[in-house]
């Protein structure tokens, strides 16, 4: 066994060390990405868990067996309702006369914030119809009035909503609108009918033309029926008697077919 002195030794992890390859610029930048995207993570997953009521005990309420839920209204936060409230609160509440001749334009500001966050909210659409018309945007409030009928045909408490606005449709009504405007009288009259007298009462300048308008649906309706009902009671045409076949005779030929002989 040779033994190797302490200066071979030395001059052997010398040359080792050598041959190592030096951190380069580029490898200590990656590090340091990976770590900063390390330490983002951490502070995301930690603000994210500070807000969940499943990772945050103090988010809960606790029931009398050791379940939980999340507190009152924890969660319920919704962009788009924040939206519509404040729109319709610069136009009847308080606000509306802190922002004095301002209060329409930011109402319909909210009323467009409300459409950005959720397009397919039909109840949305219906309050920028209304702000928009307390703008004088009525060619903009007839379009959103539209998108509202077609996102949300039978939503009971919009065609109320709906059938307020009646008067800013451009007469005459195109078959398209007095179809829509029809099917929400139709929906309102069946689910709420008190609601919908009291809104005549409430907006004579629309009972007078809705009311119309109810009134020959009910009698195109009438009309219909009994149609069907005289087309069920007409009795069906007998049909044709079918005239007997030819007589054939022997040899397989008819007797109208000439014997040749």
């Amino acid at each position: 066994m040779v033994l190797l002195s302490s200066e071979t030794k030395d001059r052997r992890r010398g040359r080792e060390r050598s041959r190592r390859p030096a951190a380069s610029p580029l490898n200590i930048l990656m590090v340091l990405t990976v770590a900063c995207l390390l330490v983002v993570a951490v502070t995301a997953f930690r603000g994210a868990a500070s807000t969940a009521p499943a990772l945050s005990p103090g988010l809960r309420i606790v029931g009398p067996n050791g379940d939980w839920r999340p507190q009152e209204g924890f969660g319920l936060y919704d962009r788009s309702d924040y939206f519509t409230e404040r729109a319709l609160a610069f136009l009847t509440s308080e606000d509306a006369l802190n922002a004095g001749s301002s209060a329409p334009i930011l109402a319909a500001e909210m009323g467009l914030g409300a459409i950005r966050t959720a397009p397919a909210d039909a109840y949305a659409w219906t309050v920028l119809a209304t702000v928009s018309a307390a703008n004088g945007l009525v060619d903009f409030a007839r379009v959103a009035l539209d998108k509202s009928r077609a996102l949300a045909p039978n939503t009971v408490g919009l065609t109320i909503e709906r059938l307020r606005l009646v008067g800013l449709q451009e007469a005459p009504l195109t078959p398209e609108t007095r179809t829509a405007v029809v099917h929400d009288l139709v929906v309102a009259r069946e689910k709420r009918g008190a609601e919908l007298n009291a809104l005549f009462e409430l907006l004579p300048s629309i009972a007078e033309p809705l009311s119309r308008l109810e009134a020959e649906e009910t009698a195109a309706e009438a009309e219909r029926a009994a149609a069907a009902a005289a087309l069920s009671a007409t009795p069906s045409p007998e049909p044709l008697a079918e005239s007997p076949p030819p007589r054939a005779r022997r040899g397989g030929r008819t007797a109208t077919t000439p014997d040749p002989g």
